[in-house]
């Protein structure tokens, strides 16, 4: 008898032992995400360590959950080893560093995206917390719109003035509000579910008003490629809000129009309009490099010249983040900047083997969804999948923490779906 009951005891420690660490894992990765957002938009008043011993809690805290699957583990452990090779011949080996972290994190995150246990044991702990994150949203809601009252949170370009935060990097705030609308959204979706979802108007004026002001602060950033992410974020409250089709037609068209109008009445977006048009008049733009702000020039300047003067070994491994730097350095007129694109940036850096592996994660999230669903695909598309195309969203990775819950709002909405006409 006394071994049994020893045997018992044993057994019911090591299952709460098991409990408590998934459940301080999952709990451990929401909240770190959570400082990462709030140091990444006040970095430039913090120490920027502060933000980087976050942002790599969080890849030791992504690496320590997919760390369950032995091929996931020797997949990461070749990504690993294929950054330590670059570095001792990087051309920048802070750069290197910081966009590999930021590289890797977003690898793991797309890999977390589709695995649905995780899935669920994060949505699990998320309703557990709901009031507490509802409430920490809520005061992030608060800060932003102090930040957004003074003069220093902005900068001037195209001519006009450009929300940052407190980050030297327009596309990081824009994330970061990205992040908080999505995350403000989920919080609506899940206290009301799909056949009430009115009720986030009407019982949620706070989560509204969140809402609409992370999105101001967007559209005061300038950033037009997260648009498509709003756009995305836009069609998906309208089929839950809305059962009627003519509605939904309805509304799209009216929420475009209005879309349109304040876009027209931003100085910035409207430099940035006329800007494009001049281009055309420069000799070999094309109407496609206009559109897209002379991106397809830079993809294919790193192209031509990574093609020239790199290696077969390069093509399959890559040279390096910090070789896209280089390039954009010598034969770009001095611009120290990115590819613009997660295509050619991980192509370069990580070679084919790299880019294969972010395209098999990326599709692989999206048929993920495109089973449930083709609402969950065109979602994914827009959010996602075009803004990593022409802009890149890997060396800002609060756009994929982004991702994270709008995958947990679709979750929902099949899950209840599923349920409803079960």
């Amino acid at each position: 008898m006394d071994n049994i009951v020893k045997k018992y005891s044993t057994d019911k420690k090591i299952k709460f032992s098991a409990n408590i660490t998934r459940v301080s894992v999952y709990s451990a990765l929401i909240w770190c995400i959570v400082a990462v957002l709030l140091t990444s938009i006040l970095r430039d008043m913090l120490f920027s360590y502060i933000n980087w011993f976050f942002g790599g809690t969080l890849l030791v805290l992504l690496t320590f959950i997919l760390a369950k699957s032995k091929r996931r583990v020797i997949l990461l452990g070749i990504l690993v080893a294929l950054i330590l090779v670059h570095l001792p011949g990087s051309y920048d080996i802070s750069r290197e560093i910081k966009d590999s972290m930021n590289w890797l994190s977003c690898i793991e995150f797309l890999m977390l995206c589709c695995d649905q246990k995780s899935l669920n044991k994060i949505q699990g702990y998320l309703e557990r917390s709901e009031t507490l994150i509802k409430y920490v949203l809520y005061i992030y809601t608060i800060e932003l719109l102090t930040i957004m009252m003074l003069p220093s949170a902005y900068t001037y370009a195209w001519g006009s003035r450009v929300f940052t935060a407190y980050n030297a990097v327009q596309g990081t705030a824009a994330n970061c509000c990205l992040y908080i609308a999505i995350a403000l959204y989920y919080i609506g979706v899940f206290n009301n579910g799909i056949q009430n979802a009115r009720k986030i108007i009407q019982k949620n004026l706070f989560i509204l008003f969140g809402i609409l002001l992370n999105l101001a602060a967007i559209i005061m950033t300038q950033i037009r490629t997260v648009l498509f992410s709003v756009l995305a974020a836009m069609v998906l409250f309208i089929m839950i809000l809305f059962k009627d089709n003519v509605k939904r037609f309805l509304v799209f068209i009216i929420s475009g129009l209005l879309g349109i109008i304040v876009l027209l009445n931003s100085d910035g977006f409207r430099a940035k309009m006329l800007y494009s048009i001049q281009q055309l008049s420069f000799a070999g733009f094309t109407a496609l490099d206009a559109l897209l702000s002379s991106r397809p020039i830079i993809w294919k300047r790193l192209l031509t010249y990574f093609w020239k003067e790199d290696s077969f070994f390069n093509y399959l491994f890559g040279s390096g983040f910090a070789r896209v730097y280089e390039i954009n350095i010598v034969y770009g007129n001095g611009r120290n900047i990115n590819a613009h694109s997660d295509i050619i940036h991980t192509f370069i850096g990580f070679g084919i083997t790299g880019l294969s592996v972010m395209l098999i994660y990326s599709f692989r999230m999206l048929s993920f969804k495109t089973k449930q669903d083709w609402l969950g695909s065109l979602v994914l598309l827009l959010f996602a999948i075009i803004p990593e195309a022409i802009n890149g969203i890997m060396m800002t990775p609060s756009h994929v923490y982004s991702v994270l819950f709008i995958i947990l709002v679709l979750n929902i909405l099949h899950i209840r779906r599923n349920t409803r006409y079960a």
